[in-house]
């Protein structure tokens, strides 16, 4: 009863914040963060803490990552980007339908027979005692997020999924239950998925991609910088537009930027202080995003699977 209450109170909000937006107003949920003073001069942790004020950019979709994998068309692209590219070499919406959805169950078989670690996507030996074990294989954290309350953050990770599933129409399954976003392993999640990638596919054909001119809902950016000529940016909302648009040979995507993560600020990074990651690992993990690069038994499976280059 709770939970249905929730959804409806989402709902509600949602269908709200649409009726304000044709006046030019929209809903924005309050959310206080407190620190202790003592951390405000603390070298520059508090711009994690605070991120930015939101900007639009142009940005390359070939610097794309969605955790560690990019979008291209070799060995370490997501699934979403091959599955499309197979789609794409039909015409018929059906046999597109079907194909994507065969790569996207067998790719459930795959993460039910080799469930992802953090350690494994990460190409980390090792994680901190205080995480490492107590992770679904669905959840990752990352070093420069702040993750005081893991338990809670599951928690609403799962709730988020599940209302995500079914504002879109989709089954009733959380994360626990096969309906995590990047690693589906419920057939019936991988259905919803691969209907949400088709018609979305379908659509961009038709008319282009025409992002909202008032910024609605706009492809999300996370910049993790290591130079001026060294980055890449995490999608962090819009994904399967991101991977739409990949698979049609886009060059670049509009995106609002969320945060900018600096290499040099490990010290600073919220998950590191609280002791969660070590430098070192924190920094593996940065570097391995910044490369592109998802486990090698991934990629493996990919080679197997498609007709791919190895790490064009």
């Amino acid at each position: 009863m709770k939970l249905k209450l929730k959804i409806r109170i989402h709902k509600l909000l949602e269908s709200t914040d649409k009726l304000l937006r044709k006046f030019g107003l929209s809903l924005t949920r309050v959310r206080e963060k407190r620190v202790d003073s003592k951390s405000l001069t603390d070298g520059r942790s508090l711009i994690y803490k605070t991120g930015l004020n939101p900007v639009m950019a142009k940005v390359p979709l070939g610097r794309a990552r969605i955790l560690t994998h990019s979008l291209n068309s070799d060995s370490r692209s997501h699934i979403n980007v091959l599955a499309l590219k197979e789609a794409l070499k039909e015409s018929d919406q059906k046999k597109r339908f079907k194909i994507i959805e065969g790569l996207l169950n067998d790719y459930c078989d795959y993460n039910m027979q080799y469930p992802y670690s953090i350690a494994e996507m990460f190409a980390m030996n090792k994680v901190s005692e205080s995480v490492s074990e107590e992770f679904p294989p669905w959840f990752f954290i990352y070093p420069w997020a702040n993750s005081s309350d893991l338990d809670e953050k599951i928690r609403l990770t799962n709730f988020s999924t599940l209302v995500e599933n079914i504002k879109r129409g989709g089954p009733r399954l959380n994360a626990d239950e096969g309906g995590a976003q990047h690693y589906p392993t419920n057939t019936e999640r991988a259905a919803f998925e691969a209907r949400l990638l088709l018609n979305l596919l379908s659509s961009i054909e038709r008319k282009g991609y025409k992002p909202d001119p008032g910024n609605h809902d706009p492809v999300g950016a996370v910049l993790l910088v290591a130079s001026p000529d060294k980055w890449c940016w995490m999608v962090s909302g819009g994904i399967h537009r991101c991977c739409v648009l990949s698979a049609l040979g886009y060059k670049d995507v509009d995106v609002s930027v969320k945060s900018v993560i600096y290499r040099e600020d490990v010290a600073d990074w919220p998950n590191v202080k609280n002791g969660f990651f070590s430098k070192e690992e924190a920094l593996i993990v940065f570097d391995r995003v910044l490369s592109g690069s998802p486990p090698i038994k991934y990629q493996n499976w990919v080679e197997n699977k498609f007709s791919v280059v190895a790490n064009e």
